[in-house]
């Protein structure tokens, strides 16, 4: 999909500014009138890890990996996502979730990534 020139620019700016919210919320319960078409298309809630491995391009060893500098060795079925400007090597892992945010990196089984929160919680501790 082609951008117009500084559309990446105005999102890169105003993108981290909006509230982390659903659209349930944000938009769909204040909405006064509001309009249905039927529609035949596929719907995921990229809402985990889990999905958003399942949506996301993969390599030969089913790794899914968001940013530009992950190399996967003789790993299989990971889901990474790191910031642009770290390097990440990953070895021998089959089924793992790898991310960073704000400097804290998770690694965690896909199988137990409803204890992310839980994880998160003692991590603030």
């Amino acid at each position: 999909m082609e951008r117009a020139d500084g559309e990446q620019m105005v999102i890169d700016e105003l993108f981290p500014k909006c509230k982390s919210i659903s659209v349930d919320y944000a938009i769909m319960e204040k909405a006064k009138d509001m309009y249905v078409f039927p529609a035949d298309f596929g719907w995921s809630d990229l809402g985990t890890w889990g999905s958003l491995h399942e949506r996301t391009e993969k390599d030969a060893s089913n790794n899914a990996a968001i940013g530009p500098n992950i190399h996967l060795i003789e790993s299989t079925n990971c889901m990474v996502h790191t910031p642009e400007n770290k390097m990440v090597v990953i070895q021998g892992l089959d089924g793992y979730i790898i991310a960073e945010k704000d400097n804290t990196l998770l690694i965690c089984k896909l199988t137990e990534e409803q204890r992310i929160k839980e994880f998160s919680q003692m991590a603030a501790r």
